[in-house]
């Protein structure tokens, strides 16, 4: 596959992955526009991800004098669940280890589909 071919797979499955299974097929049927090969790799993607949900986080580290949110981590259930009933499940794990490895006053929720806005450097340099 080509780059840009697995670009718009990564997309179109991120999407996916972000629907209930009954919006899934009709956000397909759109996004593959009749690539049946397209559309056959999404699917087989889809179900062995496994996650009935999932959130992605970021975060600083102790002693970071910057407290810049810099790592970017990802939890995810097999179960289907809220945003919210997952956040608290996450926080819940993530409370084992504050002040040791995470500085939970920098925690930040992400959307799936976006990565940190400012990097470590950006901050540090003023870029």
């Amino acid at each position: 596959m080509l780059p840009e071919q697995w670009q718009k797979l990564e997309e179109i499955f991120q999407n996916a992955a972000d629907l209930a299974p009954d919006s899934q097929t009709v956000y397909l049927d759109q996004a593959c526009r009749g690539d049946l090969e397209l559309r056959q790799e999404v699917e087989a993607l889809l179900s062995q991800s496994g996650f009935g949900a999932y959130v992605m986080f970021c975060y600083g580290y102790p002693g970071d004098v910057h407290e810049v949110p810099v790592t970017m981590g990802f939890y995810a259930t097999c179960e289907a669940a809220a945003p919210a009933e997952l956040r608290e499940e996450c926080l819940s794990f993530l409370r084992q280890f504050a002040d040791t490895r995470i500085r939970l006053a920098t925690l930040e929720w992400l959307p799936a589909d976006r990565a940190p806005t400012r990097s470590r450097a950006e901050v540090k340099y003023g870029s």
